[in-house]
């Protein structure tokens, strides 16, 4: 894997040449070879997991991202720091942890990012405060970075007419009202979101994933993609090959979205 190779003499011993040594010996356990440590070392972080509609098709969007390094001459590992859908709280007092989360996610990618030395990142996150989350680790890190945002969720369709989760919140209030009847605003609920992916709408998570583009940060196009369309493994595929590149040129997140460019998202909405 390439690693900082600077000495760290203490006494007559090379400290970075020894926690090399270590690395490799722990790196035996989890089946890497000696050629695996040959090759850029690349962390593949998501935010999968089973309960966040936003991120739940992001490990299979990983797995392409991962062979396509790998095909490139890299070797990646893949990290999954959960991300979280503040609307799954149902708008109850724990929402209030959706603020909180993208702090400790932004400081959880920096620890397993600097911690197992990596040379580069491709980051794939989807949701309102994950991205930030996101894009703060790729700012503090400062290795060669990509943003693979995850797509937004397909619109669903009720009665001709194109629906979302937030209809839901508008329904159940005329369910209330006695506008409609049960059976009408639960065949509503089943329709409303046929797919993964972000809320689709203008709301925080579309507009973080298109800040990223804008940036630089992610490749272009990706914020147009939905999660279920198969564009979305294409690019992940050249996300998986660009890192190589930005590796080998030294193209860092600093290099690429330096301070003074941070105010362009703000022009654009």
């Amino acid at each position: 894997m390439m690693v900082n190779k600077s000495k760290y003499i203490v006494g007559e011993i090379d400290v970075n040449e020894l926690g090399e040594n270590l690395r490799r010996a722990l790196s035996r356990a989890m089946g890497y070879r000696d050629k695996d440590f040959e090759k850029p070392f690349v962390a593949v972080v998501h935010g999968w997991s089973e309960i966040s509609p936003g991120h739940f098709h992001l490990r299979i969007v990983a797995r392409y991202v991962k062979e396509a390094i790998s095909a490139s001459g890299g070797t990646p590992a893949e990290i999954i720091i959960p991300g979280i859908c503040g609307s799954m709280s149902g708008g109850l007092p724990v929402f209030r942890y959706n603020v909180p989360y993208r702090d400790f996610a932004a400081s959880l990618i920096e620890i397993m990012i600097s911690l197992n030395r990596f040379d580069g990142a491709v980051l794939i996150p989807t949701c309102d405060n994950v991205v930030p989350a996101y894009l703060m680790a790729a700012a503090r890190t400062n290795i060669p970075t990509i943003l693979l945002t995850g797509g937004y969720m397909q619109p669903g369709e009720y009665k001709g007419k194109s629906i979302t989760a937030f209809n839901v919140s508008k329904e159940y209030g005329r369910f209330v009202a006695g506008g409609i009847e049960k059976e009408e605003l639960d065949e509503i609920i089943n329709c409303a979101c046929p797919t993964p992916g972000a809320c689709p709408e203008m709301g925080t998570a579309n507009t973080m994933c298109t800040a990223s583009e804008v940036l630089g940060m992610s490749l272009p196009g990706n914020t147009c993609i939905p999660a279920s369309d198969a564009r979305l493994l294409r690019l992940a595929r050249q996300a998986g090959e660009q890192i190589l590149y930005l590796i080998k040129e030294k193209i860092r997140p600093s290099d690429i979205m330096p301070e003074k460019l941070l105010k362009m998202p703000l022009r654009l909405f």
